[in-house]
């Protein structure tokens, strides 16, 4: 999985600025079934809840599945993305949340 991001001004994450981000996801139609929820956590031990979907929408961009979404993270720093269906987590990304300008 991961979502299209290319470190530019238009795509990088700074604290609670909503971002347009299009998620992909590779796997069998089975693991791509069901609520998609992407959660959020810091190495401050913050927990979030970045974004929720009833489900996925079909190929695109080469991948199976994929779900467009707008994001925001509360504070800089690293910051880790874990996405599920269902209750099972179907992998994880790590970004970066740049200080404000």
């Amino acid at each position: 999985m991961g979502f299209i991001y290319d470190h530019s001004d238009a795509t990088s994450f700074y604290p609670n600025k909503k971002q347009k981000y299009m998620w992909h996801f590779w796997g069998k139609s089975e693991e791509l079934q069901g609520p998609l929820k992407v959660t959020g956590s810091n190495e401050a031990g913050e927990h979030i809840t970045v974004f929720e979907a009833k489900g996925v929408g079909g190929p695109n961009n080469g991948a199976d599945a994929h779900m467009p979404s707008l994001m925001s993270l509360p504070t800089p720093g690293y910051w880790r993305l874990d996405a599920y269906f269902g209750e099972k987590l179907f992998g994880s990304v790590v970004v970066i949340v740049n200080e404000k300008k």
